[in-house]
């Protein structure tokens, strides 16, 4: 009989060292994930500021826009002469009325 209870407590510490052994694989594995995360968490941190230099670009090329736009809109203005359009109405009005409407 001791033999049977001396195969069982060898089957309960074989179950015991293989259960320790598959904690012990977990282990690694977690650590391993734990430093997949750390990883990608430098990563997050790359991109956030990848995309706030991307922003501050964009804001640059978009105020230099501004300012071209205005600029354009500031030299139409100067050579939009009211003068030179009403002496043409006037040579038109001329031409097809005969005498300068008002």
């Amino acid at each position: 009989m001791k033999k049977k209870s001396k195969k069982k407590v060898d089957t309960i510490e074989k179950l015991a060292q293989l259960t320790a052994d598959g904690f012990a694989d977990m282990d690694s594995r977690f650590a391993d994930m734990d430093s997949r995360f750390s990883d990608l968490d430098l990563r997050f941190v790359e991109t956030k500021e990848m995309l706030k230099n991307i922003d501050r670009r964009l804001t640059a090329v978009e105020s230099k826009v501004l300012g071209v736009e205005r600029r354009l809109d500031s030299e139409a203005m100067e050579r939009f002469d009211v003068k030179s359009i009403f002496t043409r109405m006037e040579r038109i009005e001329l031409a097809v009325f005969g005498s300068k409407r008002i």
